[in-house]
């Protein structure tokens, strides 16, 4: 039954930002993207741009949830890049065996430190950690932040439609003027190239609100270039619902979809229909 809600909601969602693709290509893409996500092969990651980031001040490195993000991490540590990482409490948790191997592994000369993403006082731990001259990671599509009303966050261009974003790295970057360096990842079957992309950062005389429209645009323009012919790629389309990323327009809701447009669920002894176009269920 999961599998089967998961993947209702990963075609509404996939739906939402591209409307043009058919149903039968969502089960495709559903299952290639369950596929790559629940294989937990390490590969061989190559980075051509290390040393012009080593080179760089330190700032914001902007990762994505594009599959292997943890042996990025784990990459990164391994070449001697020193970093923090904003992550959540339940993350750290969760991987707290997966850090502390990094660490024993890499023998790292310093101790990565985990600040919490939903902590209203992370600004001036990331400011610490610049301070010590670390890096800080930050996913740039993580949903989550200190502060967790809808009404704070920014819609920004994502395929044909606005997909809702909290700022809170853009806020980072413009109050401590710091470069943001976004890295996205390509994989080859058991190989994988980092790839630093176009460096963000504030310009002389731009405002605060100007700068959080901008950066935040620069860095979902990336993600959609990075998956546009490999959709399956980006974790996040079974969750977005979640985080207010998507707002249905209250009017459309008033309309029933057209039975093509409805996935059948069985929950328990129940069999039920989601309509992907306006996220309901039927009995």
């Amino acid at each position: 039954m999961i599998d089967n809600l998961k993947s209702a909601f990963f075609s509404a969602n996939l739906h939402y930002f591209l409307p043009h693709i058919s149903q039968s290509c969502h089960e495709e893409i559903f299952r290639r993207w369950k596929s790559y996500h629940s294989s937990t092969s390490y590969k061989n990651i190559s980075f051509p741009e290390i040393d012009r980031l080593k080179k760089s001040p330190v700032g914001i490195i902007a990762l994505y949830h594009l599959g292997s993000h943890l042996q990025s991490i784990n990459y990164l540590a391994a070449v001697g890049v020193k970093f923090d990482i904003v992550i959540t409490k339940s993350l750290t948790q969760k991987y707290q065996a997966y850090f502390k191997a990094l660490i024993e592994k890499n023998k790292l000369n310093f101790q990565p430190k985990f600040l919490d993403a939903q902590d209203p006082y992370v600004l001036l731990k990331v400011r610490n950690s610049i301070f010590e001259q670390r890096c800080v990671i930050i996913f740039a599509d993580g949903f989550v932040g200190a502060d967790s009303k809808s009404k704070d966050l920014l819609p920004v261009n994502f395929f044909r439609k606005k997909l809702y974003v909290r700022k809170g790295i853009a806020l980072i970057s413009f109050i401590l003027s710091l470069n943001i360096y976004p890295i996205v990842q390509r994989n080859n079957g058991h190989n994988t190239v980092l790839r630093l992309q176009s460096i963000i950062r504030p310009r002389p005389q731009e405002n605060k609100d100007g700068y959080a429209i901008r950066c935040m645009n620069d860095l979902f323009y990336i993600l959609k270039q990075t998956i546009k012919d490999k959709l399956y790629l980006w974790e996040c389309w079974s969750y977005l619902h979640r985080y207010h990323t998507i707002q249905i327009n209250p009017s459309s809701r008033k309309k029933i979809a057209p039975k093509a447009d409805m996935k059948k669920i069985n929950i328990g002894n129940k069999i039920l229909y989601f309509d992907i176009l306006n996220y309901r269920f039927f009995e």
